[in-house]
């Protein structure tokens, strides 16, 4: 049964790991530095079906500190159009748009009093995301894009403003079925 399904993956498109690190303005609930990762799947030669997760935090030490958080898990589709004059410098350029979920909030601690007080919500959130692709081998390459992202809650967090612009410097590593460099990237 192995060996039936094992060659069926590589007629289905690129299948892709992406490990990167992530910056991400978050609007009310400040800039934050995190990392994240994802999956993908070619579903044709210029689009594939992608799946990405980013965790971004940060933490002020002040007498009264507070700790920000957002987690994001989204699913999208990616555009890789053949451009041959990028080609030829073993370059893509991908866009991309998701659609998914967000978990965000804060802690606030207050050293007088020695309590904390925290709140994180369940929401949606969706974004675009566009930028460079440098593919040394079909197997490997390195990216870096930039995008803007957009939450909305229902609950306590309805009036805060949980969106902004973000970066992404990464690897992604090709499994099975890499593109022919002589059909493009």
């Amino acid at each position: 049964m192995f060996i039936g399904i094992t060659p069926s993956f590589a007629d289905i498109g690129p299948f892709t790991i992406d490990l990167f690190g992530a910056y991400a303005n978050v609007g009310d609930l400040k800039s934050q530095v995190g990392f994240g990762g994802g999956l993908g799947l070619g579903i044709a030669d210029t689009l594939n079906l992608q799946l990405r997760v980013i965790s971004t935090e940060k933490t002020r030490e002040t007498e009264q500190s507070s700790g920000y958080k957002h987690f994001t898990v989204q699913a999208g589709v990616e555009y890789v159009p053949v451009i041959p004059f990028l080609e030829k410098y073993q370059l893509s350029w991908n866009s991309s748009i998701f659609l998914g979920l967000a978990h965000s909030g804060y802690t606030y601690y207050d050293s007088a009093s020695f309590g904390s007080r925290d709140h994180y919500e369940t929401g949606y959130s969706a974004s675009i995301w566009t930028g460079p692709h440098f593919n040394p081998t079909q197997y490997v390459s390195f990216f870096a894009e930039i995008g803007y992202h957009f939450c909305y809650y229902t609950g306590e967090m309805e009036d805060t403003n949980v969106s902004g612009f973000q970066a992404l410097i990464g690897a992604r590593c090709t499994l099975f079925g890499s593109r022919d460099y002589a059909r493009g990237y």
